[in-house]
């Protein structure tokens, strides 16, 4: 009903610019934003709603036992599409068996923090490894400029991030596994062309985006600069006690919503996800096969180098939006005498030649907006 009639105010004489917002999430700060300034609203109702849901379950359920259940589905859905839709999915690939179907339906969660929390569990059952790699798939995507694709997070999963870290294999030969481990909370996109063999990683949802990161605003919007102090010495103390005070309210967020360290160490920050992408980058380009001069530009388009125009064009810019450590200074000043670096700047200029452009403005004067090194 709404597309047509879009289309027919398309045709006709208008006296004015009309701005539309579509959204199918009603949060509180978008409701009063649209009470404030005096919106007209439409909304579909709920029956409709549950209507299309009921017509997209019996298109994309895979099993006969499954389309006697699909009614109770659509009315526990309360015309939520995306619950429905992660619903039919876990009843996909669980038992045929109709009374277990419908005690799975029954303990179903029923909001979608809970149904993302139950992902979360279930990761926390699967091999160390295992787990390490669907934490850091997820960090990958809540930071990530542009959408990757299974190629790049592939290469990028096999760089070590963090201190202590679980070693990953360094092939992962096997798509399918990292499609089950984050299924719920990360969509493998084949629809668009060329993508069927190397699918693009998004989220489910916008929702699925922000439930990873509200463990940690507190910290995040408490503690806008880590790398405060001129000396080494005082500042290195200071990240020391910033780390155990971020520890601390990991340790009690976890406490208040009943959540085990175990599904915790899945939930991460803005400025602490960037950073962890903006080490995958800088160690990828700083391996040396990329730090040879005169490095060959033919191998861009190769699938053996996925991941190097995402982390020559963006590396810079997720370290921009992170809390860098002493060392991480020392890692990008390395990096940047080596001829990795006037590599990745070749590569740039070839792949992303307007970031060379790109300035902001100041106390009245303008800065090249990709110089994020600081003098402390």
């Amino acid at each position: 009903m709404l597309l047509p009639a879009l289309g027919a105010l398309l045709q006709t004489p208008t006296y004015g610019i009309v701005k539309w917002f579509l959204t199918s999430r009603t949060e509180n700060e978008i409701r009063a934003w649209a009470l404030q300034h005096n919106v007209a609203e439409i909304e579909a109702p709920v029956d409709f709603i549950k209507a299309d849901i009921k017509t997209f379950l019996h298109d994309k359920c895979t099993s006969v036992e499954l389309q006697h259940i699909i009614g109770d589905v659509v009315d526990k859905s309360e015309g939520n599409f995306l619950w429905a839709t992660i619903m039919l999915r876990a009843l996909n690939n669980s038992s045929t068996d109709e009374k277990k179907v419908r005690q799975s339906l029954k303990e179903f969660p029923r909001d979608l923090n809970s149904l993302y929390l139950r992902v979360l569990h279930r990761l926390s059952r699967r091999k160390t490894w295992k787990q390490e790699l669907a934490r850091k798939m997820l960090t990958f995507l809540v930071a990530s400029v542009q959408p990757l694709r299974l190629s790049e997070m592939s290469q990028a999963l096999t760089v070590v991030t963090l201190p202590n870290s679980y070693q990953l294999p360094q092939k992962l030969s096997e798509p399918s596994l990292l499609e089950d481990l984050c299924s719920g909370l990360i969509v493998f996109d084949r629809s668009l062309p060329g993508y069927s063999e190397d699918p693009m990683l998004r989220f489910t949802h916008k929702s699925a985006h922000d439930f990873l990161l509200q463990s940690l605003e507190s910290y995040e919007s408490g503690h806008n600069e880590l790398c405060i102090h001129t000396d080494v010495a005082t500042r290195t103390r200071h990240e020391t006690y910033l780390a155990m005070e971020r520890r601390a309210l990991i340790a009690s967020f976890g406490k208040e919503m009943g959540v085990p360290p175990a599904v915790v160490r899945f939930f991460t920050t803005w400025r602490g996800a960037n950073r962890e992408l903006g080490l995958a980058c800088l160690r990828y380009l700083s391996n040396p096969q990329y730090n040879k001069p005169g490095f060959g530009m033919g191998c861009l388009d190769s699938k053996d180098h996925a991941f190097l125009k995402y982390a020559a064009v963006f590396w810079h810019a997720h370290f921009s939006l992170s809390a860098p450590t002493s060392q991480d200074y020392i890692q990008v000043e390395a990096f940047m005498k080596s001829s990795a670096f006037w590599n990745c700047v070749a590569i740039q200029a070839a792949v992303a030649p307007h970031q060379y452009a790109v300035y902001h403005r100041h106390a009245g004067s303008l800065f090249p907006q990709h110089h994020w090194i600081r003098n402390h």
